[in-house]
């Protein structure tokens, strides 16, 4: 079964956020749905909750802080948390605009 995997959404999200700015981190699923090509499997519901398997990726890739544990001792993606709320920007860094570049 293919599906979309954490680690292929590193390049399209650094690309959203060095093209487009900051980020709500709620916001990046909506964002990389109009660039990722999306598998049968991706769109389908988790059982007993209201998300696909893709915003879940989305959201443990978030979670995990996938991109400052790929690029050893650089920091990708700053994650700002919104003032009184449980909400977070995502902001490119220096280190991840030259790891972008070096990938595409």
């Amino acid at each position: 079964m293919k599906k979309t995997t954490e680690n292929k959404l590193i390049i399209p999200t650094l690309t959203i956020l060095a093209l487009n700015g900051p980020i709500l981190a709620a916001d990046l699923a909506d964002e990389l749905k109009k660039i990722v090509h999306l598998y049968p499997h991706d769109k389908e519901k988790l059982e007993n909750r209201n998300v696909t398997n893709f915003e879940q990726t989305v959201s443990n890739l978030i979670s995990h802080r996938k991109f400052n544990s790929i690029a050893k001792d650089k920091k990708l993606v700053t994650y700002t948390q919104v003032s009184g709320m449980r909400k977070f920007i995502l902001s490119i860094t220096p280190s991840g605009r030259k790891y972008l570049q070096k990938r595409i």
